[in-house]
């Protein structure tokens, strides 16, 4: 049965919420400058728009904004269930094979103790023309507290070979986005 909440205004079918507040936003990585098993800096990400490299003027984000520190921790806009989804976009400039390239999603649940929740890994292989490889990492997490849960991401790839994880603003190589599935 369909009903709405007097007191909140939404629209409930069977005790869940099936017009919660639509969020989609996406940062993409703004330098090739990521360093191998540190958090990506918060001053390496850009917010996308339709300017800096959606060039067919598509929109990229819908609602509210996340936000990001100097570090590279990530804070939600409103509780929820969301989808994580971070995708890498390796390059190898030299044409040197790498064994192993690896992006992880870190999680916390109380603004202190983060553990991996994903870890995909793969490897770019050697070319004189330069290669170029994505892979992506999808979780979903229940945000119940904006203050307690955050999010960071960390890349590790074997150090001595020249491989980079992509970041620019000629079009969108490496991002992040971030989207509300429903209420927690």
């Amino acid at each position: 049965m369909i009903t709405i909440d007097g007191g909140t205004g939404k629209i409930m079918y069977n005790g869940l919420n099936i017009a919660p507040e639509p969020v989609y936003d996406v940062w993409q990585l703004n330098d090739h400058s990521v360093g191998d098993d540190d958090i990506i800096a918060g001053s390496l990400w850009t917010r996308s728009s339709t300017t800096n490299t959606n060039k067919s003027n598509a929109i990229t984000n819908v609602g509210s904004a996340m936000s990001v520190d100097s570090t590279g921790y990530w804070t939600f806009p409103s509780t929820g269930k969301w989808e994580i989804c971070f995708s890498c976009y390796w390059q190898s400039i030299s044409g040197t094979a790498t064994r192993y390239n690896e992006s992880f999603i870190y999680f916390t649940q109380n603004n202190s103790d983060y553990g991996i929740i994903s870890r995909p890994a793969g490897n770019v292989y050697g070319d004189s023309n330069g290669v170029y490889d994505t892979f992506q990492n999808t979780v979903l997490v229940d945000v119940a507290d904006t203050t307690t849960h955050k999010c960071y991401f960390r890349v590790d790839f074997e150090e001595g070979n020249s491989c980079r994880l992509y970041g620019g603003t000629e079009f969108m190589g490496t991002y992040v986005s971030f989207k509300r599935i429903n209420d927690t």
